[in-house]
């Protein structure tokens, strides 16, 4: 067996300083792979020497090696879709100031640079876009934008992955409070940070709780909601709770009303029973299609779907029944 040119040595050296790594990002890794063939393949097709070659792919593997301690640096901003954070509604008083700047009111549709910090007074509400989630701020709120997550320090929070984000690719969603902190897994959920514990309630999918060494699983059932409770000392409790009601009344005041002028029935019962935490169910798929074909008039402004459901297709052919926790059955009037 020959002996390792100084080239090689180099290589193993190299690759011996980028480290055992957790695995990239399926997109990320597809990018860097790919950038790495071209690499090579106009090396190939310029039938350079050998000496050349290495050098270039040493070149290609220190490019590939920044770029996954760029990404797996808990200091660096991974969560680079975050440039699309920007505000969606915001009804009341609340400020956002960005990082070295002063704090200053914000319209709709304008950026929020990562590292902003967000006050909410009471009675006012805010909607932002955050990557591919929708998070809404109720009264009181106090929170840093972060790019890797969100520090929820007073006040409550309201998350659910956005139907009309396009960003699929994006992170998951993190909250850090001062009990623990919250993940994520495809879902909607409340985060409330009290004086003496946090409290996370889940109504649809999943999230995982953290507090000091103890991790919890916590998962919506078809029956109602779970609520974990991150006590001081790492206490986690999980208890069960109501997935729409009282507690939940605020999130629609937080988000801009439905108009339903012009739209289809169909577009707005997709739209009440996501707010309220429902499954949208039609008794066949012609009562489907009359919903689909069902336009709907007037001038309201609907705010709260739970009111609004009977009221809104009381003009229409269509009616609206809560066969079972958790469920919208949707059926003709003379079915």
């Amino acid at each position: 067996m020959n002996e390792p040119d100084s080239k090689d040595q180099d290589i193993a050296a190299l690759l011996r300083l980028a480290g055992a790594r957790d695995a990239l990002p399926e997109d990320l890794k597809a990018r860097w792979e790919a950038h790495v063939r071209g690499e090579l393949a106009r090396l190939r097709h310029r039938r350079r020497g050998r000496r050349g070659r290495l050098l270039a792919l040493c070149a290609s593997i220190a490019v590939l090696a920044c770029g996954v301690f760029l990404l797996l640096d808990p200091g660096a901003p991974r969560d680079l879709p975050l440039a699309d954070m920007r505000l969606l509604y915001g009804r009341g008083e609340f400020t956002v100031r960005p990082p070295g700047g002063a704090p200053a009111a914000m319209a709709s549709g304008q950026a929020v640079a990562p590292g902003s910090e967000l006050r909410v007074t009471p009675g006012g509400f805010v909607t932002l876009a955050y990557a591919r989630h929708e998070l809404r701020f109720n009264g009181g709120s106090h929170a840093r934008l972060g790019a890797a997550a969100v520090t929820l320090m007073a006040g409550e929070l309201y998350a659910r992955d956005d139907p009309a984000a396009t960003l699929a690719t994006a992170p998951g969603l993190t909250i850090e409070t001062p009990h623990g902190s919250i993940r994520d897994i495809g879902t909607q959920f409340i985060v409330a940070v009290l004086p003496q514990a946090t409290e996370a309630t889940v109504r649809e999918g999943v999230i995982r709780v953290r507090s000091g060494d103890r991790e919890v699983t916590v998962r919506a059932t078809g029956d109602g909601a779970r609520r974990s409770r991150l006590g001081p000392g790492g206490d986690i409790d999980v208890t069960a709770a109501a997935g729409r009601g009282r507690d939940w009344k605020w999130i629609h005041e937080a988000s801009p009303p439905f108009v339903i002028d012009g739209r289809t029935a169909h577009e707005f019962l997709v739209w009440a029973a996501r707010e309220d935490g429902l499954a949208l169910r039609y008794t066949s798929r012609d009562v489907e299609r009359l919903a689909r074909e069902t336009l709907l008039r007037g001038n309201a402004h609907v705010t709260d779907p739970e009111r609004a459901v009977e009221p809104v297709l009381a003009g229409t052919d269509l009616r609206a029944t809560l066969t079972r926790p958790g469920e919208l059955r949707i059926a003709r009037v003379d079915g």
